[in-house]
Order: structure tokens, then C-alpha cells, then sequence
């Protein structure tokens, strides 16, 4: 049974969160590189990647799940760098706020 703390955190969230294992490609200051996307939802994602980004830092990401290629649009956003999570091994997992979709 899932405890009453985690079910009253899932109720506050307005949009679902979809976990996920996509390759995303990050973008800025003319520098790109690629993560995984570990969660997507309407306003956010998670990435995990080796290179270091700091709170704050805008960047574009770029999602295009390899089954769906051809068939829709890759997910290409300005995000923020809004949270850092340090792994166990040598990534890093942040968490972004989509600051706008991007055609």
C-alpha cells in the first residue's frame, strides 16, 4: 500500500509525470551534448548527463523518441535548470522547467 505521504505529493502535482529512457539532445552556448530523458510532463522534464550545468542556466532540449521518428515532431523547448540531483555514478540528474515550447 502506498504511504499516505508519497499518495498526498502525487495528488499535488497538477500535470502527470511519465517516466521515461529517451535520448535528449541539450543545447547551449553553442555547445551540444546528449542526456536521457528519466521523467516528461507538461511543464518539466528530468535529464541525467555527465556535463555540468548550474541553477538558473536557460538551454533548449530536443526529444525525439526513436520509435516515433518520422511518425511525430521531435519536443524541442527553452528550459531552466531549476534542481540538481548528484548520482552514484559520474551523471548528474537535473530537473527543468519547459520555459516554452519551440517550433
Amino acid at each position: 500500500m502506498e504511504s499516505f505521504d508519497r499518495r498526498h505529493n502525487s495528488e499535488k502535482r497538477e500535470y502527470l509525470r511519465v517516466e521515461t529512457e529517451t535520448p535528449v539532445e541539450i543545447s547551449y552556448e553553442g555547445h551540444s551534448f546528449s542526456g536521457t530523458c528519466k521523467d516528461l510532463s507538461a511543464t518539466g522534464l528530468q535529464v541525467e548527463t555527465p556535463i555540468a550545468l548550474t541553477l538558473g542556466t536557460q538551454l533548449t532540449v530536443c526529444i525525439q523518441p526513436s520509435d516515433l521518428a518520422g511518425k511525430l515532431p521531435p519536443l524541442r523547448a527553452l528550459a531552466t535548470v531549476a534542481r540538481l540531483v548528484p548520482n552514484a555514478s559520474s551523471d548528474t540528474t537535473y530537473g527543468l522547467i519547459i520555459d516554452k515550447i519551440l517550433e
